[in-house]
């Protein structure tokens, strides 16, 4: 039986972003804050061709509420229309 994975953060990144740290089976990995709660609340992880957006174009706002699932085509889209 393994132990279920240890997370620790969030971490603030250089660029304001923020991460946890996933402690499973003796390996570590970063994964980004935001995916992280969003996969939390799927209950699944995202898919390769799913990335994780947040609604308001704010990156600091990472209430579940301002996040949302997009296709990694619709989500280049979003942020060209918007710069």
């Amino acid at each position: 039986m393994t132990n279920p994975p240890r997370v620790y953060g969030p971490y603030p990144r250089l660029d304001g972003r923020q991460h946890v740290v996933i402690l499973e089976n003796g390996r570590s990995s970063s994964k980004s804050y935001p995916k992280w709660l969003l996969e939390q609340e799927l209950g699944r992880l995202l898919l390769p061709t799913e990335t994780c957006d947040h609604i308001n174009g704010d990156f600091t706002d990472n209430r579940i509420e301002n996040l949302q699932v997009l296709s990694r085509g619709d989500n280049s889209r979003k942020h060209t229309a918007l710069h």
